[in-house]
């Protein structure tokens, strides 16, 4: 396993969450909440609005045009109370027919807690093009983005569990970043809660620390059996965020 301190894992994904909101590291890092508008709509890195909470701030990226709003909502406010003020969030977006996007929790390894776990069935690891030889069985959408290699982010790595030369369960990494991939599993309903979920995700999460790359772990705030297999498999949770769709 490649030799990361939660020290480590931290600046890398600092770095990149500054580079999504288009801040910096030290505005996520200090006390104080900040508004900071983002780029020009249909530029890479645009978001209308997204609103994160990463230790004890919480920082906005916006539009122009939300951001006195954004300012005097989180101005003097605790940065976790941003978040349960979802009835003025609602009406400033209804003025520009938006709604609020699903609030979503990520997780990172924890690396004094990250460890083997035991298998009792077999596991079979797949890079690159491999990965897509899983892509006929539809099952898994929770662990592969089936997207092939030709495209810019696309699955990288999968492990798959298998009893008896049947399938059980799969978990998979995409490169969603350069030194950041998303990690995800899916267990056939009749193989769940018997541990097989945090053997395959142990392995995943293995399998990228090996590559110098930090693997993170996202999931809605109401799905509470993936962030139970996040903390189960050494993971704990590092920032939340609300962002707005159509």
């Amino acid at each position: 396993m490649n030799k990361f301190t939660n020290a480590d894992i931290r600046k890398i994904a600092v770095a990149q969450l500054a580079k999504n909101l288009g801040c910096t590291a030290e505005d996520l890092e200090t006390p104080e909440n900040k508004t900071v508008v983002c780029k020009p709509a249909g530029n890479e890195g645009y978001n209308f609005f997204e609103m994160v909470c990463y230790r004890n701030a919480t920082v906005i990226s916006a539009d122009e045009c939300l951001k006195n709003f954004a300012e005097a909502f989180i101005e003097g406010e605790t940065a976790f109370r941003c978040f349960e003020k979802v009835d003025v969030l609602t009406r400033e977006f209804h003025k520009h027919n938006k709604i609020i996007d699903v609030g979503t929790d990520y997780y990172l390894p924890d690396m004094t807690k990250i460890k083997p776990q035991k298998a009792d069935f077999d596991i079979v690891t797949l890079h690159g093009r491999d990965v897509e030889t899983l892509y006929e069985d539809k099952r898994f959408g929770h662990a592969l983005d089936y997207v092939a290699e030709s495209e810019t982010k696309h699955d990288v790595l999968a492990v798959a569990g298998y009893i008896n030369n049947s399938i059980i369960g799969v978990a998979g990494a995409s490169n969603n970043y350069e030194t950041m991939w998303a990690v995800g599993i899916d267990v056939l309903p009749e193989h769940r809660n018997k541990g097989a979920a945090a053997v395959l995700t142990s392995v995943i999460t293995d399998e990228v620390l090996k590559k110098g790359i930090v693997p993170y772990w996202y999931c809605g705030w109401s799905n509470i059996a993936s962030r139970n297999t996040a903390i189960n498999s050494g993971y704990k949770s590092a920032w939340v965020t609300i962002g707005v769709e159509d």
